[in-house]
């Protein structure tokens, strides 16, 4: 039986954060949806608490594959949603509970590709608005050129028409930085119609520094080129954009 919205969760090591989002999705007070787990070669206990979910709600499914990166998860998550609507999650945060219904509202009203809802931090009990996700989201309709998606272009306080998805063959790159950048821009090169949800879509948590990898592990050769690759495609998309609105007038 198909869903209205599917839901794609990458899962690699996150045990001690994983159920707080399964939890999260449980909780929706929207019910018509299918949550589609992909351990990505997972080596602690993350797969015993997907299990846990999937034996008590057939609307948890579960798939395991070898270790391919969060794009590869995501691309097999996008080939096996069965959803009108999709929408990206990391596993070790959460959503607040009505975040799909607005969001999925919002989309069939406007009959729209893609929607913004406002991605909202969670670090050490502070709550912080990411400004440039509330600019889009009180939008009621967005343009695929606003200078805010530069400042927001995380895919998880987006919701994405699957058929769009499909029809344009969008796929996330194998990248190591940014790849949420490059799909999102690539959702915006095709000029979708997108609509502004001004309600909280998204609780990122921020880890502390001390439950996170150091500067000096953090930033590398191989960190930096891959930030540029990720950067340059981007770019890329958003002159293509660029050209379709504006043609070749220079001003």
């Amino acid at each position: 039986m198909k869903s209205k919205v599917s839901i794609v969760i990458p899962v690699y090591n996150v045990e001690q954060y994983i159920e707080k989002m399964l939890l999260s999705v449980e909780r929706q007070e929207f019910k018509d949806w299918e949550a589609i787990i992909i351990n990505d070669g997972s080596t602690d206990s993350s797969q015993r608490i997907i299990d846990d979910f999937v034996s008590k709600d057939r609307r948890f499914k579960s798939f395991i594959k070898e270790n391919g990166g969060v794009s590869s998860a995501r691309n097999m998550g996008i080939d096996l949603a069965s959803g009108e609507y999709v929408v990206f999650y990391d596993p070790d945060d959460y959503i607040p509970k009505n975040s799909l219904k607005h969001l999925y509202n919002k989309a069939k009203i406007k009959n729209a590709d893609m929607v913004v809802g406002v991605m909202e931090e969670i670090n050490l009990g502070d709550h912080l608005i990411y400004m440039h996700s509330q600019k889009l989201a009180k939008q009621n309709i967005i343009s695929p050129i606003d200078k805010h998606f530069f400042g927001a272009w995380s895919v998880c306080n987006k919701m994405f028409s699957l058929n769009f998805i499909r029809e344009n063959h969008i796929k996330f790159d194998d990248l190591s930085n940014a790849e949420d950048g490059v799909f999102t821009f690539e959702i915006l090169k095709n000029e979708p119609i997108i609509a502004g949800c001004d309600k909280i879509a998204y609780n990122y948590l921020k880890r502390p520094f001390w439950l996170m990898p150091s500067a000096t592990q953090n930033i590398s050769i191989k960190y930096l080129n891959g930030l540029l690759a990720s950067h340059d495609r981007i770019l890329e998309s958003a002159k293509i954009l660029a050209k379709k609105t504006f043609g070749n007038n220079k001003k």
